[in-house]
């Protein structure tokens, strides 16, 4: 059995996410944002940092920096933000 919750992001990562539940609300709009923008950066040069559309750039992940991004924040210009990957350990939410 395939486990849709896999899935659950490509709406926001594709800017199609209102055609599912109708309205979406601006920090949906924004992590979107951030998320095509990061991924369009990518896609453009694999071999930099991919940078968001406010100008965010999203490290390579080392062993000694430890550090990823983290999406939905809605006190941000582009709801995305870097912070430690022990922010992880932190999450108790249900997946």
């Amino acid at each position: 059995m395939t486990d849709l919750r896999l899935t659950a992001e490509l709406p926001i990562v594709f800017g199609t996410h209102h055609l599912f539940r109708g309205n979406s609300t601006e920090l949906e709009w924004q992590t979107s944002f951030a998320m095509e923008a990061f991924w369009v950066s990518f896609a453009s040069n694999p071999l930099a940092d991919p940078v968001d559309h406010v100008g965010l750039t999203w490290p390579k992940y080392t062993a000694a920096g430890r550090e990823m991004v983290v999406f939905g924040n809605a006190s941000l210009p582009s709801a995305a933000s870097i912070a430690p990957a022990s922010i992880a350990d932190y999450y108790t939410g249900s997946c």
